[in-house]
């Protein structure tokens, strides 16, 4: 009942539409650089740059509409006039727009394989996949939190989309801060273990780009559902 719940009030049209055409935008239109056989995989780290951008403002919007636009529409009253538990209500909340959302972008970043000439089992098609899902998963603790917090729509969605669009602005490529230096790094470590492809990175690097957003977003999901159930004031 949740997830349906959810479905009709944060993804009904043109929600959707407009999440999957911003989506063919940010990973299908972009040039295509290395023309030759061996380097065509290069191609998919073309678009992560704006793919970044178009993920920040698609988590800021739905996140907060979700959980910030609930207080005001008096949605999330509603909810907890059932014998639900907060929890439960959270999760339904936060795993339908993170699946949603990462699922539209794996689909159509998966039309990189046909349009690009690469095999099925290119292993870096996958490796970008868990890079842009890692970066959803950050995105999407990080705004939940903060529309908790904030509790109103615009000031929620202006809060992430600056924050967010700011931090990667501000750090370019920084190999652990920035999204399109930890894709980077993942990515050129993996493309040296299946390719031979130098430089090599270093596996502990790897392993920090990858924790980093992880560990954060753990934490901040930890502190969400602890707020939600037993410190926030539902008027």
């Amino acid at each position: 009942m949740l997830v349906i719940w959810e479905l009709e009030e944060n993804w009904d049209f043109p929600v959707l539409e407009l999440v999957i055409l911003g989506a063919i935008f940010s990973i299908l239109n972009q040039p295509i650089i290395f023309l030759d056989f061996d380097g065509r995989c290069r191609n998919l780290t073309s678009s992560i740059g704006i793919v970044s951008i178009f993920l920040i403002f698609n988590v800021g919007a739905l996140f907060s509409r979700s959980f910030a636009g609930s207080f005001s529409k008096g949605e999330m009253q509603t909810l907890l006039s059932y014998p639900l538990k907060r929890s439960n209500v959270l999760a339904a909340k936060f795993l339908t727009n993170l699946l949603i959302l990462f699922t539209v972008y794996a689909t159509v970043f998966s039309l990189n394989i046909p349009l690009l000439a690469l095999s099925p089992l290119e292993p870096m098609v996958y490796v970008s996949m868990m890079s842009i899902l890692v970066q959803v998963i950050f995105l999407s603790t990080s705004a939940t939190t903060l529309s908790l917090l904030i509790k109103n729509e615009v000031i929620s969605v202006l809060t992430v989309i600056l924050l967010f669009f700011g931090l990667e602005s501000i750090t370019g490529k920084d190999k652990y801060l920035s999204f399109s230096g930890r894709h980077e790094l993942v990515f050129g470590y993996f493309e040296y273990l299946t390719r031979g492809i130098i430089p090599e990175v270093a596996f502990q690097e790897v392993v920090i780009a990858l924790l980093f957003p992880l560990s954060l977003s753990m934490f901040l999901l930890v502190v969400s559902l602890l707020y939600f159930n037993y410190i926030m004031e539902i008027d």
